[in-house]
């Protein structure tokens, strides 16, 4: 189980006390990278999804993993220029 599986884990229950259906979005791959000193890889952006229980299709927060838990969109467009891209903490 990675990060954004835990994670996930961790707010289904509260999701779903407050009508929220949380899920993880995108298939699972590594995309592995090299430089003079070793190897790593990366994922390739999966996104932990929160919507409403009644209209999945609206979407009110994504959340990305790619080499830190990053937010990608939020309910109002405010929060969602100020934050995008930038790593937050879900603890």
């Amino acid at each position: 189980m990675d990060l954004l599986e835990k994670k996930l884990e961790n707010i289904k229950d509260l999701a779903q006390e407050k009508n929220l259906y949380a899920y993880i979005f995108g298939k699972k791959s590594k995309i592995f990278l090299e430089n003079s000193s070793h190897r790593y890889c990366i994922d390739d952006g999966r996104l932990l999804k929160l919507s409403r229980m009644n209209d999945k299709k609206c979407v009110l927060l994504e959340i990305e993993l790619n080499n830190g838990l990053k937010l990608y969109k939020h309910r109002t467009e405010v929060l969602t220029r100020k934050y995008k891209g930038r790593s937050v903490s879900l603890e």
